[in-house]
């Protein structure tokens, strides 16, 4: 066990022995945080300003529109502009609309507020991929499995730890001080990525993949039949995921809790999260058999949130979001690793982007939709169904992985034909 420990510790160190990986991942740390002060006092103003829940839902939808709007043009954007250059504009213009939210001060308008919020996210959706894109161009391809582990620690410790520190300075300080400290967390990144070299793909540290043979593109990326079933697996994760948590308050009722009680829920997945992306992150995932995990895994999750569902304990409960915190992440960081190492360098933006996209059609759908089942069905009718699409996908991402490698002897996963079209 102590060895077990030692080693999957000892790829962290590694990482973290790189200065371009390490500055990377304590200006996300930063940067999340920023993120969850500003939302705390977005929902805050959203109350205050309009009518009430009415208002933080759209508020909440909002900040979902752009990245399905631009999400795609905005990954073939940073696959073509693949330098720091695009990072570091992209931050400082993040870093700009974030302070302009101080306006709000003077110009108490809800309507402000949603043009602003969506301004923010727009930005957003380039500067997202961006960053993935250049933490593994900096990254050796053989520890973009544990930088990705980190990255998902980084984000849910501030995930739960930014809504306090965020609640703690609303009250003595006001929205105008969280709203100019978010700002400065932008301009934290981009100080960051001024501070390394740049890096083009194929030019990052111990030796990046060749380019593909030909143009790849969006068509190139869909033609992947792995990636694709698992673009639609995610799709499907994320529905009932945003699903799940739309109920969370009626889950809590039905438990004996108070409405309170979703705390509890948040910080069971946490645990589970924080497990299992530390645990994947160890890991090589270079070959097609780490499909068989991703699959597992998720199929896993959407089986945990359905026993959720339907838990007629509190403990019942929070062991099933423990399952499901812990599966997700060990999927996500496995296929994540796995596909950065697959797929050609030059692709990364738009890679991302798919990811990024089936959550954010994932999280639109869920959240309208679980509310609405749960009336017809109940909660645990509602997961139940919902959980369905997850596990079928799952199944057939595990098939295809399985013909794969029977097909294959060295188990490649995916190939890189030229294609006639890029995009």
């Amino acid at each position: 066990m102590s060895g077990a420990v030692g080693r999957r510790g000892a790829a962290y160190r590694r990482v973290l022995g790189y200065r371009e990986p390490r500055l990377l991942l304590g200006a996300a740390f930063v940067s999340e945080i920023g993120d969850w002060l500003n939302i705390v006092a977005l929902l805050v103003l959203a109350t205050r300003f309009g009518d009430g829940a009415l208002s933080v839902g759209v508020l909440l939808a909002l900040r979902l529109v752009p990245r399905l709007l631009f999400q795609a043009p905005a990954g073939a954007l940073v696959d073509r502009v693949p330098n720091r250059a695009l990072l570091i504009q992209t931050q400082l213009a993040m870093a700009a609309i974030a302070g302009a939210f101080v306006l709000l001060d003077a110009i108490p308008s809800l309507w402000l507020l949603y043009v602003l919020v969506f301004a923010l996210e727009t930005a957003n959706v380039v500067g997202l991929p961006a960053f993935r894109a250049f933490l593994a161009a900096v990254t050796p391809p053989e520890e973009r499995a544990p930088a990705t582990g980190l990255f998902y620690l980084a984000m849910t410790t501030a995930r739960f730890g930014g809504p306090v520190v965020g609640a703690a300075l609303l009250g003595p300080l006001g929205a105008t001080a969280v709203f100019l400290v978010n700002a400065a967390t932008f301009v934290v990144v981009a100080v960051a990525v001024g501070r390394l070299p740049d890096a083009r793909r194929g030019d990052g540290p111990a030796g990046a993949k060749p380019a593909a043979a030909g143009p790849v593109g969006y068509r190139w990326l869909m033609r992947q039949r792995d990636l694709a079933w698992y673009a639609a697996l995610q799709t499907a994760l994320s529905l009932l995921i945003q699903a799940t948590i739309a109920l969370f308050v009626v889950r809590a009722l039905s438990l004996g809790l108070d409405a309170e009680g979703v705390g509890y829920f948040y910080t069971a997945v946490a645990i589970g999260s924080i497990a299992g992306g530390l645990i994947a992150g160890t890991g090589r995932h270079d070959r097609a058999q780490a499909l068989y995990l991703v699959a597992g895994s998720l199929g896993a999750c959407a089986l945990a949130l359905a026993w959720f569902g339907a838990a007629m304990g509190i403990w019942a409960a929070l062991i099933a979001l423990v399952v499901a915190g812990f599966a997700t992440d060990v999927g996500e960081v496995t296929a994540i690793a796995f596909f950065q190492q697959r797929l050609p360098d030059e692709v990364f933006g738009r890679f991302f982007s798919v990811f990024l996209l089936a959550l954010g059609i994932g999280g639109v759908l869920g959240a309208l939709g679980g509310p609405v089942l749960e009336t017809l069905v109940g909660a645990g009718g509602a997961l139940a169904m919902l959980a369905a699409p997850s596990i079928v996908c799952a199944g057939v991402l595990f098939a295809i992985t399985r013909k794969r490698i029977q097909m294959s002897p060295v188990g490649d996963a995916l190939t890189r034909e030229p294609m006639a079209s890029a995009d």
